[in-house]
């Protein structure tokens, strides 16, 4: 009996996977078309629709879409659950792999201004899935918390789709998801990957508004105004990586803002760049309620926030448990009117800083302009605090302040003027030693700009004198990407390697050593100097690799060409 019911489980799968459908879409395709080839498509987008049913691909030519069905402000595109939607075609490919750049030709979804939601889906599944459009000129301008205030972009309540590859422009919501609107239940996980947000306005939310588990990867969030950029509500999990965050204006909060109700929800933001992001309170990440959250290998440029930090501000609840860990991340030219240029931790709970930069931070009036700590305890470890100004007096407080009733240590720190101000943090191994950056202002003489380089000098103290027992596991490059974990043989090893040698730096930047093997000229690590070393720092200069850093600044150059010539003609 069992047997036969596993076979009629298989039975009905396969008959399921063999309904499965590509319809196309062509908009110069003559009326009538099923889509069941180019030459009788779709002509119509709305028809497509309407004639998909879960497992069912749409295949869709370049081309502008206007949604007219039903009428008016109502009109929208709504994609089924289950459903697999395509643009970009140019409408002869027999495979999804011959479509090539998803985004050309451009396959354009247009609101007009007219439309509460360009795409709609509800209960959608996550086979779901709508991949290379522009999606423009939403306009849920309705009032009240009601649907038609939100998602002017896609509105897609309780749904788990995939959405890649989509260029959200110059859409706008009155209420929630200027560009995206998501919910859902705790089952629910929407993924969207490779997207750009640009220009989309509303109040909560102005990109992405999500009340359920979502993963962001490889996005870019470029000046968008209102109330925050992307927020994050509900519980669950919440990650954002490897993107960019640029620009961005709020009426609150700049980039992101995140309101986790539960202590088991959990956010992570890693290897995700913020520049010159501006809010009312912070410009860059705001954090409250409750949660475990962690920041990886972020950097933060020239953002502002006029009553509380530039880059990130904390304010949880009492309840134990809810922490933020910020490690191996680069604070530069953060401000902050009244509050911390760079940090503010303003709860009663617990947070790490482990192997991050903060330099050339500012405060207009408030007390700190690097980490300025409320409340609660902070364990601040294997990091640098130098060059933050916070008023016209420089001291200790300037880089990290705290008031009697928080609590702050310091180990295997660099932190200028330490002990000048208030009380020193407890802990050991700190010094107020300079620690060499190679251009902490960079090339333009201006901190906040992604070009400030905060990579160590050779003879820096950072070099080979932190714990590695601080060092997250997960960290295995440095904030720039290149390996956490380098030896500098022409540097006493003052830090503890914790029995895993070698001994980890302190700050965000790992200095990679003049060469792997004391030889600067022999890029190819053979121990001879010859013709062929030269060649392969001709690819460690195109690859970027460490080799090619021939005069020690920490960067991969054309000078150092010229290093490695005369490393080479020195001989070893």
């Amino acid at each position: 009996m069992n047997c036969r019911i596993g076979y009629l489980a298989a039975s009905l799968v396969l008959t399921t996977s063999a309904q499965a459908d590509i319809l196309r879409v062509d908009p110069s395709a003559n009326p009538g078309g099923d889509g069941s080839s180019w030459t009788r498509a779709f002509d119509s987008l709305t028809d497509a629709l309407a004639a998909a049913s879960a497992g069912d691909e749409l295949w869709i030519v370049g081309g502008s879409y206007v949604p007219d069905t039903p009428s008016g402000q109502a009109a929208t595109f709504t994609l089924p659950s289950g459903v697999k939607m395509y643009g970009g075609f140019q409408g002869n490919e027999s495979t999804l792999a011959q479509r090539g750049n998803p985004l050309s030709p451009l396959t354009v979804l247009n609101g007009a201004g007219v439309s509460y939601h360009v795409v709609s889906m509800s209960n959608a599944d996550p086979a779901t899935v709508i991949d290379g459009f522009r999606i423009t000129k939403g306009n849920a301008d309705g009032s009240g918390s009601g649907s038609t205030g939100r998602g002017g972009g896609i509105y897609a309540p309780n749904s788990s789709p995939t959405i890649r590859n989509i260029q959200f422009v110059q859409n706008h919501a009155q209420s929630r998801g200027g560009a995206v609107y998501l919910s859902g239940n705790s089952a629910s996980f929407a993924t969207i990957s490779g997207c750009d947000f640009e220009s989309n306005s509303g109040s909560n939310g102005v990109a992405i508004h999500a009340d359920t588990q979502v993963t962001v990867q490889g996005c870019k969030f470029d000046s968008n105004a209102g109330g925050t950029c992307v927020v994050f509500t509900g519980n669950g999990v919440f990650s954002v990586d490897d993107s960019e965050f640029t620009g961005n204006t709020g009426t609150v909060y700049g980039a992101i803002f995140m309101a986790l109700d539960t202590g088991a929800s959990q956010s992570f933001i890693s290897d995700t760049t913020f520049t010159n992001n501006t809010g009312t309170l912070t410009g860059g990440i705001q954090y409250i309620l409750e949660g475990t959250h962690q920041i990886t290998s972020c950097q933060f440029y020239g953002n502002h926030g006029d009553a509380r930090a530039g880059a990130v501000t904390t304010e949880f609840t009492d309840d134990a448990g809810n922490t933020l860990t910020i490690e191996n991340s680069a604070f530069s030219g953060n401000s902050g009117d009244t509050s911390s240029g760079a940090v503010m931790f303003n709860s009663s709970n617990t947070a790490y800083v482990i192997n991050c930069s903060v330099s050339g931070n500012t405060s207009v009036s408030g007390p700190c302009a690097g980490l300025m700590i409320g409340d609660g305890t902070v364990h601040t470890r294997n990091s640098i605090l130098w060059g933050n100004l916070a008023g016209v007096t420089l001291n200790q407080d300037d880089s990290i302040w705290f008031p009697p009733q928080a609590t702050a240590t310091a180990n295997r720190c660099i932190i200028q003027s330490l002990g000048t101000g208030s009380p020193a943090p407890t802990g050991a191994n700190n010094t107020s030693t300079n620690p060499l950056f190679v251009d902490d202002d960079g090339a333009d003489n201006n901190a906040g700009t992604p070009d400030d380089n905060l990579r160590l000098m050779p003879g820096s103290p950072a070099i080979d004198a932190g714990n590695n027992l601080y060092v997250g596991a997960s960290v295995s490059a440095d904030v720039y990407g290149v390996s956490r974990f380098a030896d500098d043989t022409g540097t006493p090893d003052t830090g503890d390697s914790g029995g895993l040698p070698p001994v980890v730096d302190i700050g965000a930047a790992e200095f990679q050593g003049t060469t792997p093997n004391d030889c600067v000229a022999d890029t190819n690590g053979d121990g001879m100097l010859t013709p062929a070393d030269f060649t392969a720092w001709i690819n460690a200069f195109n690859n970027n690799l460490p080799e090619c850093d021939q005069n020690g600044d920490g960067s991969c150059t054309p000078t150092d060409f010229t290093a490695w010539i005369a490393n080479f003609n020195a001989g070893c």
